[in-house]
């Protein structure tokens, strides 16, 4: 999936902590790499359209224990965070990606996640 073949990535942010993330398998077009008990799952893949458009993707998925509130039975559930990248496969380059990602990063910091959480729009 890189030019530079990724070992293992370490991910912090979930609970402070940083997990080690270990690839697995992949089939040319996607990539996905876990921790060893795949609470935290990082996949990225690209998909070229018949419209000529690159769609490039990240999703991170993590799993916990939740409580039922109406029951208290534990089970596994997960929240997954994506970002889709949909481009024309030219007219954009690199740098024009990385400065609309710098303007994303600036903008969704704690208090718009919050917002965004307590489905503000």
């Amino acid at each position: 999936m890189f030019n530079d073949p990724q070992g293992p990535l370490t991910f912090t942010g979930v609970t402070g902590t940083p997990f080690t993330l270990n690839r697995i398998p992949s089939d040319g077009t996607s990539t996905v790499y876990a921790t060893a008990d795949d609470t935290l799952r990082l996949m990225i893949s690209h998909q070229v359209t018949k419209a000529d458009r690159v769609r490039s993707q990240f999703e991170f998925v993590h799993k916990k224990i939740v409580t039922n509130p109406l029951d208290s039975s534990n089970d596994y559930d997960t929240v997954t965070i994506r970002l889709l990248i949909d481009r024309p496969s030219y007219g954009w380059s690199a740098a024009d990606i990385d400065a609309l990602w710098t303007g994303i990063k600036t903008w969704a910091n704690t208090a718009t996640m919050l917002k965004i959480y307590g489905k503000e729009g």
